[in-house]
């Protein structure tokens, strides 16, 4: 089991490496000519860093790692403060307009 933990946590090590690959002369060209807008493609990296961040706690989940779930979610909801499946996952619930701790369900 170890082994499966690891080969999956490398594998979205890849991609979060891929996501977030420096800027290529083609990306540093586009910006001159304000073809290309930075704003934009960074809030779609973030969004792939917090979906990845979030795929890692579930396997940490299923391993029986809380703790770096955990961690793992609450680089999520930083990333993503609204985002109720990871509060949830954190054991949290909605009342009100705010997250609370509460039981997981």
């Amino acid at each position: 089991m170890k082994y499966v933990v690891a080969s999956v946590l490398a594998l979205a090590c890849a991609a979060a490496l891929i996501v977030v690959e420096p800027a290529t002369s083609q990306h540093v060209h586009a910006q001159a000519n304000n073809d290309y807008d930075l704003k934009d493609d960074y809030n779609k990296t973030l969004g792939k860093l917090a979906d990845l961040h979030f795929k890692i706690g579930r396997v940490w989940v299923k391993a029986k790692f809380e703790t770096r779930a955990k961690d793992h979610f609450r680089r999520v909801v930083f990333i993503e403060p609204d985002n109720s499946k990871t509060w949830k996952a954190l054991g949290y619930k909605e009342k009100d307009g705010k997250w609370i701790p509460g039981e997981r369900d």
